[in-house]
């Protein structure tokens, strides 16, 4: 699969001179919700639940997950209803039903274990304020579970009409979803969607549809020009692709034009973010409105890969690599100015390149570096280093091999 071409938002110079917002001060953050749930989210990892009006037998499927939700088979109607959204940091869970041969229950489980990590040691032992998710079995089930539906729903608007139209709900849920996933790996509170600004990411969508190209300025010239949509073409990531896998990519960034910045993967792991606009234009053009959050993590910093454990599918999704884009770490009190970064698996170094990246896209400061003769696999723990900083720090990357997308 082709990967789309996001573009990196415009220098922080030009976002400042486009916009009303002082995005290189730091963002005020608060920690959100979870994401809610919807019937048409998504299958369960055994095919047993479906949407809401879909059919279902009671005696042999009367309970199954989809997505998030549990769901239970009514009886009378045969139609699968939603029981419960699982919290956050759970996931909908199916076991075999003892009482109900070739059946199953539906179960809402604890899966991520959170440690303090993140502070001051410089000797690789992370200690202070950050979460590192260290439950591989619960890592494994919460990645597959939140890939299992993908699809990018239905758009009914049309560009040479210059109709933005809506997408399908299940696309909306899907991209939210595929954000939070990503959130949770890094222990980041999870976000929830914006229904003002999944209309304006809307409109962002068909305009980019109707010229045929991506723009975070777009002129007045432009057809099917309007407000809406150029506010969000200036406050969202923008991706040639459909919403749902255009999320992937963002956390890869790859492009020459993102090399300075990795921008789009920054403000998906905004301290700040907590809201956020899903538009895609028959999953040929997207924006993911991502500015302006006032969330409120206060992470000291967020590394991708995350610390902690991490599925081999998040690092390298669809052949693409954050090793020829870059690992990072973001941050709004940390600069990385004066640091030096090292990895290492099992006590032998793995070379890397590093370079600083540009303030503002979704962090103050942030650092970027690549593997050089070496590429992550699964089964390996990397030891990543930070020194040449006031507090330097240490945490270690658990690749995982959690099979699945």
């Amino acid at each position: 699969m082709n990967a789309p071409s996001p573009t990196p938002l415009s220098s922080l110079r030009g976002l400042l001179a486009s916009l009303a917002l002082p995005l290189a001060l730091p963002l005020a953050l608060a920690a959100c919700a979870s994401p809610t749930g919807a019937g048409g989210g998504g299958v369960a990892p055994t095919g047993t639940a479906g949407i809401s009006d879909s059919a279902c037998v009671p005696l042999t499927q009367h309970q199954g997950c989809n997505g998030i939700d549990r769901m239970l088979c009514e009886q009378s109607t045969r139609s699968w209803q939603i029981v419960a959204e699982c919290g956050a940091g759970e996931a909908c869970v199916e076991k075999a039903d003892p009482g109900l041969p070739g059946a199953v229950l539906a179960a809402c489980e604890v899966i991520p274990v959170t440690q303090p990590d993140g502070g001051a040691s410089g000797d690789g032992a992370p200690t202070g304020g950050d979460g590192v998710v260290t439950n591989p079995t619960g890592v494994c089930a919460r990645w597959n579970a939140d890939r299992v539906d993908m699809s990018e729903g239905d758009w009914d608007g049309s560009a040479p009409q210059c109709k933005a139209g809506t997408l399908g709900e299940n696309a909306i849920t899907n991209t939210t979803r595929m954000v939070n996933l990503y959130r949770f790996l890094t222990a980041l509170p999870p976000v929830t969607n914006d229904e003002v600004f999944n209309s304006k990411a809307q409109a962002c969508a068909m305009l980019m549809r109707a010229n045929g190209t991506i723009a975070h300025v777009p002129p007045k010239t432009w057809k099917c020009w309007n407000a809406d949509g150029a506010e969000a073409a200036k406050k969202s990531n923008l991706s040639t692709a459909g919403a749902v896998v255009s999320v992937d990519r963002y956390m890869v960034d790859s492009g020459a034009n993102n090399a300075a910045t990795l921008g789009h993967r920054r403000w998906i792991l905004n301290n700040q973010l907590d809201k956020i606009g899903v538009g895609s234009a028959g999953s040929k053009y997207s924006c993911l409105w991502v500015i302006g959050g006032k969330g409120n993590a206060k992470k000291a910093w967020v590394a991708w890969p995350n610390a902690g454990q991490v599925p081999y599918g998040a690092v390298n999704p669809y052949g693409t690599s954050v090793d020829s884009t870059g690992w990072s770490i973001q941050s709004d009190t940390i600069s990385f100015s004066q640091a030096k970064i090292s990895v290492s698996v099992d006590g032998v170094d793995q070379p890397v390149e590093q370079r600083t990246l540009t303030g503002g896209y979704g962090s103050k400061y942030a650092i970027a570096f690549n593997a050089k003769g070496w590429k992550t696999e699964a089964g390996f723990t990397y030891h990543v280093k930070v020194d040449g900083i006031a507090k330097p720090f240490a945490y270690d990357v658990e690749v995982l091999d959690c099979g699945g997308k």
